[in-house]
């Protein structure tokens, strides 16, 4: 029988400074050191909750507070001012870092493609010798790289014709349109266009992207095999990040993932 999917980790990295960050200070400054143990084993709740994020409600809240031992009324103004902070996010019931969520997603893309991977060599019914095992790892992956650069080049549209970014800071965003066209591209329903999109988007129109482009990034993320499977994380707020749109902006990624031993930033 094969093994379950995983989507949570089994840490995560605590940086050696990490009290030192202005929004930790502040944190610990209002709540002393129950608040930043109360933060430390919230990380690790997520770490080990599936697709980092865990249920928020007045139930999770008691159950959070008795895992942690302490009131929860206590407990829900140390999370509210994390809230307050953005070190933290609430959305349909869900708390989650959207930093965590990040550093985590080459991790979740890694396993999607270890479990192809094996499901191949056990349709095949061979075992490789054990002298053979790099080489063929080796090649495999070639393999699979092609592949799916070929599939990407096959299925992702071409950037509309008469598209310039040369007067990309002179262009106007009708937000409106904008979601709406978010909105049938994912099939998502967002309701408003969060305000750290748009400085972003904004930023990115100033560095010479187009609208256009903007567009394109957000229909080649969506056809990512890894989004198609977890369409939670594509929102505009991820797609014009600088890294992100650098990376879905063109016909196929030249990046290679994060590494899933890079350290989490925890503000």
């Amino acid at each position: 029988m094969p093994r379950p999917k995983k989507y949570n980790a089994d840490y995560f990295s605590h940086d050696a400074d990490m009290r030192n960050d202005p929004k930790i200070k502040a944190l610990r400054r209002k709540f002393g050191l129950p608040g930043y143990a109360v933060w430390n084993m919230m990380l690790e709740i997520l770490t080990d909750s599936d697709f980092f994020e865990h249920e928020w409600n007045e139930l999770s809240m008691e159950l959070l507070a008795g895992d942690f031992d302490v009131e929860p009324e206590f407990l829900k103004e140390v999370i509210e001012y994390c809230f307050l902070l953005k070190l933290l996010k609430n959305e349909e019931d869900k708390i989650f870092s959207e930093k965590m969520k990040d550093r985590f997603e080459s991790l979740l893309d890694r396993r999607n493609r270890d479990v192809k991977r094996k499901k191949e060599e056990f349709s095949t019914g061979k075992t490789p010798k054990e002298g053979d095992i790099q080489e063929e790892s080796t090649q495999r992956r070639l393999k699979e790289t092609k592949g799916e650069e070929n599939k990407i080049k096959k299925n992702t549209p071409k950037p509309p014709k008469g598209d310039s970014s040369k007067d990309s800071k002179n262009q106007e965003i009708n937000w409106d349109k904008l979601l709406n066209e978010f909105n049938k591209i994912t099939g998502k329903k967002s309701r408003v266009v969060p305000d750290k999109a748009k400085r972003q988007i904004k930023a990115r129109l100033k560095e010479g992207y187009s609208r256009n482009q903007i567009l394109f990034a957000i229909k080649n993320c969506h056809m990512d095999p890894y989004h198609q499977e977890n369409p939670r994380f594509l929102t505009l707020e991820f797609i014009s990040r600088a890294d992100k749109l650098e990376k879905y902006a063109q016909e196929v990624s030249k990046k290679k993932p994060k590494s899933f031993y890079d350290r989490i930033p925890i503000a």
